[in-house]
């Protein structure tokens, strides 16, 4: 199902149609729910009245003007109340072009995947631009950085069953960040499609430039209005399951782990899949990840640190000493009465000195020694 707002676009609307009923499908049957925002020319009104008459798959609704989350929402509700068969709705504006085959490689790449949506890079016309939004999906990014999934995507169903719908407040710029935002904390994440894109149309003046020239208000309000994604421990788990902070290298036996949070199960790798996977952050940071601190010591004396509840004050400190010295090496102490942390520096030179119980250092200082 292809949803389609409409408003001040009655010459464009009939060329975004067209190219969805040209799509070609095998398998499935795609309907299109054209949203009118109120628009009171009469020219949008016959021309989508005599097109929705020659097409049965072509659904037509007038509604007042709610602004383009309202328009969305309208669709949606429609959606499920009468086409019950529909199971995943294909967002498209109506000054916009979808390729012959881009709403079957999503559909199935979305059964395929079992993700809440699968989202696309964008190509443009009328204004050469073109938009990568990266080889993975990453719900701590889409929080903390910027809207990295266009509201040209394909939405399982079960999304808008679940109740999530986009905010019909025409002072929030961001409706479709804010969409992604509700469908994250609903349990539901995304997931990138290569093979396909869609035709955006860009022009001087749009209301996505508009909200960018008073981003940080919009920002305030999303970060306000979904205050649980952006708890510590909400955000804290994301990194640990997405973006990990650091590597462990357990020198009795060399086993690799990546983790955040130490308490929580972390990720398991060998060491022929780390090298290539440092090289390649290095060559693509923006589609590869790696951990940005490494840190090399005996499962015996992560536990001991574990156990003693000071994981979380010592790792934070020695990110810090990280800034300031190639390498770390911490030494643990027995003594009750010096629960502290008392840093040295050394001066380069061979220095003969005691063991250390743990190596740190921060992978992006050496990284950036070798780009």
């Amino acid at each position: 199902m292809v949803a389609m707002p409409l408003y001040g676009h009655a010459a464009l609307v009939l060329e975004a149609i067209e190219s969805v009923l040209a799509s070609k499908l095998a398998g499935c049957r795609v309907a299109v729910v054209v949203s009118v925002d109120g628009d009171p020319r009469q020219e949008t009104f016959d021309q989508l009245l005599l097109y929705a008459a020659a097409h049965p798959a072509v659904h037509v609704l007038f509604g007042a003007n709610a602004g383009p989350g309202g328009a969305r929402n309208r669709a949606i509700d429609y959606v499920l109340a009468n086409l019950p068969e529909a199971e995943a709705v294909y967002f498209l504006d109506a000054d916009n072009r979808v390729l012959p085959g881009t709403i079957e490689t999503l559909y199935r790449q979305l059964r395929a995947s079992g993700c809440g949506w699968i989202y696309t890079n964008i190509d443009t016309f009328s204004v050469s631009w073109r938009a990568h939004y990266g080889n993975r999906y990453s719900r701590l990014l889409h929080c903390i950085t910027d809207n990295i999934c266009d509201t040209g995507s394909m939405i399982s169903i079960d999304v808008f069953r679940a109740g999530v719908r986009f905010d019909d407040d025409r002072q929030n710029g961001f409706e479709d960040w804010e969409f992604w935002l509700s469908c994250i904390e609903h349990g539901f994440v995304g997931a990138p499609c290569h093979d396909t894109t869609f035709e955006y149309r860009l022009r001087a003046e749009s209301r996505f430039k508009e909200a960018n020239r008073d981003r940080a208000a919009s920002v305030s309000f999303l970060r306000k209005r979904h205050r649980a994604v952006f708890q510590r421990p909400m955000l804290v788990d994301f990194e640990h399951e997405e973006c990990p902070r650091y590597l462990f290298a357990r020198t009795e036996d060399a086993a690799i782990s990546f983790f955040t949070d130490p308490t929580k199960t972390p990720r398991r790798l060998r060491l022929d899949d780390i090298i290539p996977a440092f090289w390649a952050s290095i060559g693509e940071p923006d589609n590869v990840h790696f951990p940005p601190f490494l840190i090399a010591g005996s499962g015996a004396t992560l536990d001991l640190l574990l156990r003693s509840r000071m994981v979380p004050n010592v790792l934070s400190h020695l990110e810090r000493l990280s800034e300031k010295a190639n390498v770390v090496f911490v030494q643990l102490g027995n003594d009750a009465a010096q629960r502290k942390i008392e840093p040295v520096f050394l001066e380069a030179g061979a220095q003969h000195n005691a063991p250390a119980d743990l190596i740190f250092l921060s992978t992006f200082a050496r990284a950036r020694r070798h780009s």
